[in-house]
């Protein structure tokens, strides 16, 4: 992937940002290993040769995240692309019971009786190996301490991982098409997912 091409510039130029956020772009590196900025308070861009990442806080913003990224997967058409992650990450805070609690349900502390004094869950990731939704790829799921919120914050981090299934230089158009049917289901069915969390959990 050509990673001194995708700056806020190019951004601007195909209508994906405005002059002012373009202009104001928080540009942290551009050269052919890695391509890094920030867009405004919302947006962070990060490519490399073999992987795009961008994300966003702002739940106003999914929308243009989507064009920028299929306008990125367009613009590099006809090369191989093999893997897809759309991800969503929750931070909350709760009680100190329930802090302590997550830990306990999730990893029954009796079963480190004898190996660990006083043992605390710092992270644990659950993996469903077969997607439900027809599509090849994984989905994983990622509970531990909050990056953002330093005291009684949990993350809940939803990882939607697709593999392409077809040849390789048609990936680009694989990717857009899926990103297009799934995009607007994406989100729906990750909140129900994060309820589900702590509902079963009991966690208010």
């Amino acid at each position: 992937m050509p990673t001194t091409l995708f700056t806020p510039q190019w951004l601007l130029n195909h209508g994906l940002l405005s002059k002012t956020e373009a202009d104001n772009a928080k540009i942290h590196v551009i050269s052919p290993k890695i391509t890094s900025f920030d867009i405004a308070e919302w947006g962070k861009l990060e490519i490399r040769p073999d992987r795009l990442v961008f994300g966003t806080v702002s739940d106003s913003h999914h929308e243009i995240i989507k064009d920028i990224v299929l306008s990125l997967i367009t613009a590099v058409e006809g090369n191989e692309l093999n893997f897809l992650g759309v991800n969503f990450t929750y931070h909350f805070t709760v009680s100190e019971n329930d802090y302590l609690d997550i830990g306990r349900k999730l990893a029954p502390f009796e079963n480190w009786a004898n190996i660990i004094s006083n043992p605390k869950m710092e992270r644990i990731e659950m993996v469903q190996e077969e997607r439900s939704d027809g599509h090849k790829g994984k989905v994983r799921i990622r509970v531990q301490p909050s990056r953002l919120i330093e005291k009684l914050g949990v993350e809940f981090r939803i990882n939607n991982h697709f593999e392409r299934v077809g040849v390789a230089d048609q990936s680009s158009k694989e990717f857009i098409n899926l990103l297009n049917n799934f995009w607007f289901e994406a989100q729906d069915e990750a909140n129900k997912k994060f309820n589900f969390f702590l509902t079963n959990l009991d966690i208010t």
